[in-house]
């Protein structure tokens, strides 16, 4: 049995970290990077401009990884020539991808990311309560892991673990790799376990075993599974629960990592560098929060959804790669319709609800072109992020400086619609009472930390001056005001504006006119129940003098609506708040 003793957990890894960013580079050079899924291929080429990285030109196209294709070089080659039809650029020669550059022709540096091989399947088997579960599965969705937990479904009405639908539980699931935790029933059900792991084991039902135990019960496990068996130990009296966890992390990272074959995908006279989404996010959503000083939160959906927050000393990341919008929107069919309807400005049965589902599941790489579409997709998207968020973050972790929303939110053509989804998805209650929404328009995220594997100065040039087209500068107003009663009122003074009044009342949302090139001043007057991010209720509150205050393409946006409304919430009131709330946000041409 392999064990975790000499483990490098929680060590250097000899790769660029967010503090590189920081250092410059007297020559940045030029960048390719290839970021494909299930669902999508993006070619995104990376320059040096009058001294400085920039963002060049990208190009989408449908993927070609699943059948019947199943190769994602055709798509990512057609990218790859949009990209010279767009620069007048040669990119690709005899050998592939020509690297270094020379005269004009191929790219300094290659880099692939995104997910373009299976998620691991990963099933934890906890023995009775176990202190380090919650640790170890929130490790596990930071890599592009499937996790499914195996406790009270595989017990009997008494609580007792039953060997058979344990059993039929992972014959269903199919798990590359299981994870058993010594937990307080041990001593009794451990050997029910390990001797149904074992058969499984035996058939090749399980490629991989994992066993977080004492000493004591690992030695059972080998002996009963046999030298055949591929397992992993680690005990937890030896080792804290972050070196543990930072052990699974690194586990599932190198069973995805040995999936993903580039040399066939990429071809190049140098080797390409893979970068996971994990990893090139975290680098570029840290590199905000500490240039920024802020509190940065990125979401992005694609194949998969991905949530990234940062703040200056700490991130997290949340990875669902079973959940989305399109290649595994039949993930949606497993949740309360109600949790989708509840953000609909129309009624839908739930019948219509999963039908539409499961038209999109038949072809998932459908863009959606009509209103009703689009508002549909909105609402599996916000729900998408709202289940990762609720597993990555306590209910109370509601701070946020800046967020961040994917190229997917663009696609829709709608800035209202983006905004809304983002704000019911993560319910912001910043500290300060403002938080910046901005969109990434063309898909860099991902793109820009790969390269910065490579380069960490081209990347952070193409992170501050080409990801972010700001959005809104949102004012968050709380506290326990009836609806419809006033919350605030108060007043916007921007140079080319002048001097304009608004008041706000509880349960709505009220835009403001302010370009991205201008800033404001904003003076709220809350009423004697309401709150404006840390200050006391009925207090006034400026914003703007101290810090700069800046528009978008909405403006400034202030928030009254308090919590999202229940999944229980009356469908035709609700469907009547989303129609005013689409309305209010300037998105009438899809609000009815």
């Amino acid at each position: 049995m392999v064990s975790y003793q000499n483990a490098e957990v929680g060590g250097a890894t000899g790769r660029s970290t967010a503090d590189d960013y920081e250092q410059g580079a007297t020559t940045l050079g030029s960048g390719l990077v290839i970021d494909v899924d299930r669902h999508s291929v993006r070619a995104v080429l990376f320059d040096t401009v009058g001294g400085h990285g920039r963002f060049v030109t990208a190009s989408v196209c449908a993927s070609t990884v699943l059948p019947p294709i199943a190769d994602p070089s055709t798509a990512i080659r057609q990218a790859i020539r949009a990209v010279e039809q767009d620069t007048g650029m040669t990119l690709l020669g005899d050998h592939g991808v020509q690297s270094p550059r020379q005269d004009h022709s191929g790219a300094d540096f290659i880099a692939l990311t995104g997910q373009p091989a299976p998620p691991v399947r990963l099933a934890f088997v906890p023995i009775g309560n176990s202190a380090l579960a919650t640790t170890l599965v929130a490790a596990a969705r930071r890599t592009v892991s499937i996790v499914n937990i195996f406790d009270s479904n595989v017990r009997t009405d008494d609580g007792t673990l039953s060997g058979s639908m344990l059993e039929s539980s992972i014959r269903a699931f199919q798990p590359d790799a299981v994870v058993i935790l010594d937990g307080d029933n041990t001593q009794s059900e451990w050997a029910t376990a390990v001797g149904t792991l074992s058969s499984l084991s035996a058939e090749g039902t399980i490629n991989q075993i994992i066993i977080v135990a004492r000493d004591q019960y690992q030695q059972q496990a080998a002996q009963t599974m046999g030298e055949d068996a591929d397992l992993r130990g680690i005990d937890p009296g030896e080792f804290s629960p972050a070196d543990i966890a930072a052990a699974i992390e690194l586990e599932l990272h190198s069973l995805y990592e040995a999936r993903v074959d580039a040399p066939s995908m990429i071809a190049s006279d140098q080797s390409v560098t893979v970068v996971g989404r994990a990893r090139a996010g975290d680098l570029v959503t840290q590199f905000l929060a500490r240039r920024r000083e802020q509190t940065v939160t990125v979401v992005t959906v694609g194949d998969g959804t991905i949530i990234h927050s940062a703040s200056p000393d700490s991130s997290l990341i949340g990875m669902r790669p079973e959940v989305d919008a399109h290649a595994n929107i039949r993930s949606a069919l497993r949740r309360d319709a109600r949790h989708f309807l509840r953000w609909l400005p129309f009624s839908m049965s739930e019948e219509e609800l999963n039908h539409w589902i499961l038209n999109r599941a038949l072809r998932p790489s459908t863009m959606s072109d009509t209103p009703r579409d689009r508002l549909i997709e909105s609402a599996v998207v916000t729900e998408a992020l709202r289940l990762v968020w609720e597993d990555l973050a306590p209910t109370e972790q509601r701070h946020h400086d800046l967020i961040v929303g994917g190229a997917l939110f663009a696609t829709w053509d709608s800035p209202g619609l983006a905004l809304l989804s983002i704000l019911n998805a993560l319910e912001p209650k910043p500290e300060s009472g403002l938080v910046e929404v901005a969109l990434d328009l063309d898909g860099l995220f991902h793109a820009a930390g790969a390269i910065g594997e490579l380069s960490p100065a081209l990347a952070a040039d193409v992170v501050e001056r080409d990801l972010l087209l700001p959005l809104a500068s949102v004012i968050v107003v709380n506290g326990d005001v009836k609806e419809g009663d006033l919350a605030v009122r108060g007043t916007i003074a921007s140079e080319r504006g002048g001097s304009r009044e608004f008041s706000v009342p509880s349960g709505s949302i009220h835009q403001l006119d302010l370009g991205a090139d201008e800033t404001a001043i904003v003076t709220i007057n809350c009423e004697p129940l309401a709150t404006v991010g840390n200050s006391e209720p009925g207090a006034e509150v400026v914003l703007g003098q101290n810090t700069r205050l800046r528009g978008g393409d909405l403006g400034i946006v202030i928030d009254a609506r308090g919590r999202a409304p229940g999944p229980a919430t009356d469908p035709s009131v609700q469907a009547a708040r989303m129609s005013n709330w689409l309305s209010d946000l300037n998105a009438k041409e899809i609000a009815g």
